[in-house]
């Protein structure tokens, strides 16, 4: 469930964030500075190799540690940038929430006769 309470939003209105689930605040922060960076490193990826590998000729493809340098600065440096970033994200910057409240409450609760599960065999 997204709201905290048990009152409904009405329809047409977005909740404010206060009412909002902190579970699911910290979800959503997560999902955006991730589509983010994605975003940045796609661009930064495209633009490099277009602007450096595009049109050169080979006599002329300048390279880095025997790679060709759009190879090493469009691919090879976001994906080593991305795999920091991915550590300090996971370690430092995701937010680890308490569930096993929530798992008990929900264990507790009574199933409404339409939420019965469905038996499969």
């Amino acid at each position: 469930m997204i709201l905290s309470d048990a009152e409904s939003t009405p329809p047409g209105n977005v909740p404010d964030d206060s009412r909002l689930d902190p579970t699911f605040l910290h979800a959503r922060r997560e999902a955006m500075v991730i589509f983010l960076v994605w975003c940045v490193a796609l661009v930064w990826s495209i633009s490099i190799c277009y602007w450096l590998g595009y049109g050169v000729s080979t006599t002329h493809l300048a390279t880095i540690w025997g790679v060709p340098a759009w190879v090493f600065w469009g691919i090879a440096t976001p994906w080593a940038v991305a795999v920091v970033f991915s550590l300090w994200f996971c370690f430092r910057y995701m937010v680890d929430d308490d569930l096993s409240g929530r798992r008990q409450t929900a264990l507790a609760e009574p199933l409404d006769s339409g939420d019965q599960p469905e038996v499969v065999g």
